[in-house]
């Protein structure tokens, strides 16, 4: 389930005569500070300049957001300074601002970073669960820092409380000392987050070709493999012919993993995927449960950066199936290198940091040399693995397992020698011989 995205109304005020930069520094300050947090994707911001009464009264019916930021002026017992419809100062009284705000159901949070609007804060967190406002007078600079503070708080999944005190902290951190920012709550309010911190998106387990009932047992190389999964491996590639069980192989081992980490799979077979970083990366994204930031769209190094982030701070295990789909060349010439050259950084920075919550399960037909080259620097945390044909005990068992009878063991040896046991193949040829009655000879 998605979760639900957080809408910050943040209204400024400018009549003639006041400056506007402080203004426009305090909204391009904030929006940095979101696009940068943990939790960006789970925010909405949206700005109005040169605020009237009715600009707010319009948004706050075509947003409902859930906090409500003012910037601006403000006049002890007063009000607060909007514009008017020829942009001179317009007064409006606390009363008429609460009035308005218990009307909306979802604002949880009013911040008025406006001189003398503790009177306004007060009355408004009659009606609404955290007011922030002004007791005094205070600079442009505190104001900034104040505010900064505090959604970049929101912005890590901390709840109001703690943003208001955060933001005091930011202020006081810059070199200011004359804070003015008060809480005022609801005598009803509980410590609230800003945004729903759900569980980070994952696929339920679900194989897509590994069936126990199926499955035949490649022991030489399953149990060495679970140990080194299990002994903190951060890339495991699992290499091989078409049709050769890499696949079934990852899902046979995922499925004896008994630990926290969450499974996301990419399916690079599918055709969507571009080779590109900036398509192939947003679709590794988009698995682990997060979109594509505006920000990651224009610059495929930011992409890597947010991914590496997520990578190296939660703990996924990601199946990543056909990775020759990203490589240059084909199945007669080779595959020699990626198409593009972020996919080994990614890999090669997962396996060089300090630190890796994830596991990464490669499935792919060969493996660039400069991959392998970087990955033996690294040998307790990356593996390759070649997938060959099974071995006649294992032909015998997959034959066994599709209700051939063992009296055609000979015929059956025969065939699988014959496919050097290509389990795709055999069980094809499995699947023809029932279809004759059981009868290999014929």
């Amino acid at each position: 389930m998605t979760p639900p995205i957080t809408t910050i109304l943040m209204l400024s005020a400018n009549p003639q005569g006041s400056s506007a930069q402080r203004l426009d520094k305090e909204k391009r300050d904030i929006y940095e500070g979101l696009q940068r947090s943990r939790h960006r994707d789970r925010f909405r911001l949206e700005t109005h300049s040169a605020a009237r009464p009715r600009d707010l009264q319009r948004a706050m019916l075509d947003l409902n957001p859930q906090i409500v930021h003012f910037s601006g002026q403000g006049e002890a017992e007063a009000g607060l300074v909007f514009e008017d419809a020829i942009g001179q100062p317009q007064l409006i009284d606390a009363e008429a601002l609460a009035a308005l705000f218990e009307l909306f159901a979802d604002l949880q949070c009013v911040v008025l970073n406006a001189c003398y609007s503790e009177a306004q804060a007060e009355a408004i967190a009659q009606h609404i669960p955290y007011v922030v406002g002004m007791s005094a007078a205070i600079d442009d600079r505190a104001a900034i820092e104040f505010a900064v503070g505090f959604y970049d708080a929101l912005g890590a999944g901390k709840d109001f409380e703690f943003a208001y005190q955060f933001g005091r902290s930011a202020a006081r951190l810059h070199g200011t000392t004359d804070l003015m920012p008060v809480l005022k709550t609801h005598p009803n309010a509980a410590p609230r987050q800003a945004v729903t911190i759900a569980p980070l998106s994952s696929q339920p387990f679900s194989p897509a070709t590994y069936s126990a009932s199926t499955w035949v047992e490649r022991s030489e190389i399953t149990a060495p493999l679970l140990q080194i999964l299990q002994g903190g491996c951060r890339v495991l590639a699992l290499t091989g012919i078409t049709g050769i069980g890499k696949t079934a192989l990852a899902e046979r081992l995922i499925s004896e993993l008994r630990d926290e980490k969450r499974f996301c799979r990419l399916n690079l077979d599918e055709g969507s995927v571009i080779a590109e970083f900036s398509g192939s990366g947003a679709a590794l994204l988009r698995s682990l449960g997060e979109e594509p930031t505006l920000e990651d769209q224009k610059d495929p190094q930011t992409l890597l950066a947010h991914l590496l982030q997520l990578l190296r701070t939660q703990p996924y295990r990601v199946q990543i199936d056909s990775m020759e789909k990203l490589l240059k060349g084909d199945d007669r010439q080779g595959w020699s290198a990626f198409c593009d050259e972020l996919w080994l950084e990614l890999l090669q920075q997962l396996l060089a940091g300090n630190e890796c919550q994830s596991q990464i399960i490669l499935t792919t037909q060969d493996l660039p040399g400069e991959l392998e080259a970087i990955g033996s620097r690294y040998p307790q945390l990356w593996h390759c693995q070649a997938v060959r044909g099974l071995s006649e005990a294992e032909q015998l068992e997959l034959f066994a397992k599709r209700g051939l009878s063992e009296g055609e063991t000979d015929y059956l040896k025969r065939i699988g020698k014959l496919y050097d046991g290509h389990p795709l193949v055999l069980r094809v040829i499995a699947e023809d011989i029932k279809a004759c009655g059981g009868n290999v000879q014929r």
